[in-house]
């Protein structure tokens, strides 16, 4: 069955406002990228004390297609779950954040539109049976007009009932990236890919030692082409208390560069996405207080700064 997300949202807003959650008062909004001005080569926040608030903990970023629906992660302070708001733009002016209505309670993360621009990969700790307890995968759900469809498991062997699996992004292609806690890798999290094949993921692959470590590797944006990855790591040798984010390249034969380090701007951080016009990347840090992430942005002609020179 469908939900009409348009009803929903005005329902939760009338819910909030009434106290029944944390309220957060914004400005009217116009304009693109909710009316900010973009960044440049440094990190900025973004729409501070609109998105990023200080009063919860926000995540992600994802612009749908034609620049009218944003998406962020929201979460009340020393809570665990996760829950994806949006936020509209009708007539140039943008709604206030309201929850999507394929919330789990379980905790919904990490999202990306896929090529179609309707349909939107997301994790999820929901059950994939009724008595079957939390467990992490990889989630779809389509967006029809104004409505949002079901949400529906991706199958094997994308997501595996023994592994944690999670955080898709997508090439233009539909290829699907993500990382998983599943056997057989280099260290306990490594990233993964799968090519879309007549419609469906039929095969995982490592992304290989020129990839992943012994350590933590997670969290991956690929560019639409391919040609570079991004992803957080707890590899030593960084400069963050937890993790830094690396970039690799993609040779012409198919095998990526050396890992590079985008240094202490990004230490602690994750890239979460890219706005829909392919410009500005999303962040998520903890920068302003720790275990209170934000989100933040950057030109995306950072890139062409890190790229090798022979790749150029």
């Amino acid at each position: 069955m469908k939900k009409n997300w348009l009803f929903i949202s005005g329902l939760l807003i009338t819910l909030i406002s009434s106290g029944c959650s944390a309220r957060v008062d914004i400005p009217v909004l116009k304009g693109s990228y909710l009316g900010q001005k973009p960044p440049g080569l440094m990190p900025q926040l973004f729409a501070p004390e609109i998105i990023s608030t200080g009063q919860f903990g926000e995540a992600g970023g994802a612009f749908s297609k034609n620049g009218e629906l944003f998406l962020f992660n929201r979460r009340p302070l020393q809570e665990e779950h996760k829950t994806i708001y949006f936020m509209v733009q009708r007539n140039g002016v943008w709604s206030k954040p309201s929850p999507v209505p394929f919330n789990s309670g379980f905790g919904d993360w990490s999202f990306v539109f896929g090529p179609d621009g309707q349909t939107l990969f997301f994790s999820s700790k929901r059950p994939v049976k009724p008595e079957a307890g939390p467990s992490g995968n990889i989630w779809t759900v389509k967006l029809v007009g104004s409505e949002w469809t079901e949400p529906k498991l991706l199958g094997y062997p994308v997501n595996t009932p023994e592994s944690y699996d999670s955080g898709p992004t997508l090439s233009k292609d539909g290829t699907l990236y993500f990382f998983s806690r599943r056997a057989g890798g280099y260290g306990e999290n490594d990233l993964y890919r799968a090519k879309r094949i007549n419609g469906e993921y039929t095969a995982v692959e490592n992304l290989g030692p020129q990839i992943n470590t012994e350590y933590w590797e997670y969290d991956p944006f690929v560019s639409p082409d391919e040609d570079y990855i991004i992803f957080s790591s707890t590899r030593p040798g960084g400069y963050g208390q937890y993790n830094d984010v690396y970039i690799s390249f993609q040779k012409p034969d198919g095998t990526w560069t050396e890992s590079k380090n985008l240094g202490q701007p990004f230490c602690d951080s994750g890239i979460s996405g890219v706005t829909h016009d392919g410009k500005y990347l999303f962040i998520t840090n903890e920068k302003r207080k720790a275990g209170n992430d934000d989100i933040y942005w950057v030109d995306i002609r950072l890139i062409d700064l890190l790229r090798p020179d022979e790749l150029k």
